[in-house]
């Protein structure tokens, strides 16, 4: 896999920012493809309700030498990543 993940502004972006009431915005033109250890907005549960997080692309456990941007949904609950 190339790691990157794909961000685009859709009407379907749009229409979820709308009945959500927020606005995660969208990459500048030209800018679509986020890549590892890039910004990500991200929309998530804070308190109970939907809000923005501002996440990076990857996760950087303290042990691990080099950044982890996959994760396999079979084995994720074995994984000391995602123990927690």
């Amino acid at each position: 896999m190339c790691g990157r993940l794909n961000v685009v502004d859709s009407p379907l972006v749009q229409a979820l920012c709308l009945a959500i009431g927020l606005d995660i915005g969208t990459p500048p033109p030209g800018n679509a493809d986020v890549r590892p250890t890039q910004r990500v907005l991200t929309i998530g549960g804070v308190d109970g309700q939907l809000a923005r997080i501002d996440t990076t692309w990857g996760i950087q456990p303290a042990w691990a030498k080099k950044l982890l941007i996959n994760a396999q949904a079979e084995s994720v609950a074995e994984k000391r990543t995602f123990k927690e």
